[in-house]
């Protein structure tokens, strides 16, 4: 089987999903999410309101964000936005959130800066100052460090930027994954090694392979002059673990304490220790998040937990559970705690069981995708709802379509054009929230067409 990441397994469920212009509810819908209350929804672009709490929508091919009761707060005029990452700090404002969107079919950035004066993430939403980043081809970031690529999908150069706009690296690599922990992994013509957030290399590129700091470890293959063995090494480049019986064909990062592993064909995880905690039994795996990964025996996928119990079984796909690790720095605490639901996908519906396995919300959606900060996209009509762990609606796109916007024109029924992964029909499917949309391998083993797509109407 070849090599796979956690952002390919995550996108993956995109190749089922997407959501074209809006359409007149059905009975199918209403038996789901019940009728839709009759009234136009309210734009309310001078409510205080969370930005990592906002949620990304769509009117009619344009794109803006609800808050979490439903309200608009940001016009839709965009062609394509993501959820909003923060706060950062900057020297002249104290507060900034940073977003993707897609504009004239290509990726690029907003910065949304909240006044100086307020302390609170809680901000009005005409207070936000949209700036235009013009930084074309950003890929990936944390924190407030942004990595960029210019060139052609086949002569790609990666930078390293501060938000600030001080350039870090010289467009030398040809490969750099998302900062972790202060450190980069890049690579120069299939030589991988490690920067830090200055730029300086710490651990030479010598590696065959590399995947991302986790847990102060980052997996590597050495070159196949020297066998070619996978092991882990330290922030410094020091090696401290190397499999010496070459039985190891693949190996991934660490994530609550336990990696993937391949050996004869098979997936199983080491623990911290690197001794064998599940054995290499399974097709495929994910990686753990919220203390459960998801893994594939032949055809039915299912869930295990850090002992290697089996917990739940016989889907026809299964998908991580949202991880605090992974997203509390960006979002509500207490909704990512919350959020213990796992996307399922069984008998043609998409449905969510927790973590005993034990199913909270039926099979029954045309189209899902897993939980983020709380809340779940889920498809609805021609369009996608927002839903709680109850299954109760959010956002319900089906008000727009019938009852408009108070306060605000509807933007005019339109065809929409979509960025990301291409879907099996050749359309493009719209990226998954780039806090799980990041590589975690170099070199890359596949192309990133969301990073600057053409895309193409459905």
């Amino acid at each position: 089987m070849s090599r796979l990441v956690f952002g390919f397994h995550i996108v993956a469920v995109l190749f089922l999903w997407q959501a074209p212009a809006y359409a007149d509810t059905d009975d199918t819908d209403e038996a789901i999410f019940g009728i839709p209350e009759a009234t136009s929804v309210e734009y309310s672009p001078e409510r205080h309101v969370d930005p990592v709490a906002l949620l990304p929508i769509e009117v009619n091919g344009k794109w803006g964000y609800a808050d979490r009761r439903g309200d608009v707060v940001v016009e839709p005029k965009y062609e394509w936005v993501d959820y909003l990452y923060g706060p950062f700090k900057d020297e002249d404002i104290r507060q900034v959130w940073i977003a993707r969107y897609l504009y004239e079919g290509k990726m690029d950035w907003i910065v949304f800066t909240g006044r100086k004066r307020s302390q609170s993430n809680m901000l009005k939403a005409n207070e936000f100052r949209v700036h235009n980043g013009g930084w074309g081809a950003a890929t990936r970031y944390a924190s407030a460090y942004v990595v960029m690529g210019q060139g052609t999908d086949d002569a790609r150069h990666y930078y390293l930027k501060k938000l600030d706009g001080e350039w870090m690296t010289d467009a030398i690599y040809t490969g750099m994954l998302q900062v972790k922990s202060g450190y980069s992994a890049v690579e120069i013509d299939g030589r991988c090694g490690i920067i830090d957030r200055r730029g300086e290399v710490v651990v030479p590129l010598e590696f065959a392979e590399i995947r991302s700091i986790w847990d102060n470890l980052a997996a590597v293959r050495l070159p196949d002059a020297q066998g070619g063995a996978w092991g882990f090494i330290g922030k410094s480049g020091k090696i401290r673990f190397r499999d010496k019986a070459g039985e190891i064909e693949d190996l991934r990062s660490y994530h609550h304490g336990l990696a993937g592993v391949k050996v004869g064909g098979k997936w199983g995880f080491l623990d911290k220790a690197q001794r064998g905690r599940v054995k290499p039994i399974y097709d495929e795996v994910r990686d753990f998040a919220g203390c459960c990964a998801a893994v594939r025996r032949g055809t039915e996928w299912g869930y295990i937990d850090v002992t290697g119990k089996e917990v739940a079984w016989g889907y026809d796909g299964a998908w991580s559970f949202e991880d605090e690790k992974r997203t509390g720095s960006h979002g509500s605490v207490q909704e990512i705690r919350a959020a213990k639901l796992g996307l399922v996908l069984q008998d043609g519906g998409y449905g969510y069981v927790d973590r005993t396995g034990r199913v909270a919300l039926e099979p029954r959606y045309e189209n899902a995708l897993p939980f983020f900060r709380g809340v779940a996209r889920v498809k609805c009509g021609d369009s996608f709802a927002y839903i709680d762990q109850r299954g109760r609606v959010i956002w319900d796109p089906r008000r727009v379509s019938k009852y408009g916007i108070r306060g605000l024109s509807v933007p005019p029924k339109a065809e929409p054009r979509w960025p990301g992964l291409p879907q099996a029909d050749g359309s493009w499917g719209e990226p998954y929230p780039f806090e799980y949309d990041v590589e975690d391998h170099l070199p890359y083993e596949q192309k990133r067409p969301h990073e600057n797509p053409e895309p193409q109407r459905q």
